[in-house]
């Protein structure tokens, strides 16, 4: 399944500050970055709403859980 990810293949650093992400199945679409090692969401809805209740570490887990995890 194509993600429009496929030509980012080499990205190490993606920087996706305030770009009104609001779902997890947005963030799900870069699991097929197999060479990234930093992924920056702070302003976005989805990092928002763990932040205003001072969940920002179980968002960090979140993140990897959904990028990162051996299943992608």
């Amino acid at each position: 399944m194509q993600t429009g990810t496929e030509k980012l293949g080499a990205l190490r650093v993606f920087l996706l500050s305030n770009n009104k992400i609001a779902a997890w199945n947005e963030v799900e679409r870069l699991g097929g970055l197999t060479a990234l090692e930093e992924l920056l969401l702070v302003g976005n809805p989805l990092y928002n709403e763990f932040k205003d209740k001072g969940e920002t570490q179980q968002y960090r887990i979140e993140v990897c859980f959904c990028c990162f995890s051996p299943q992608h």
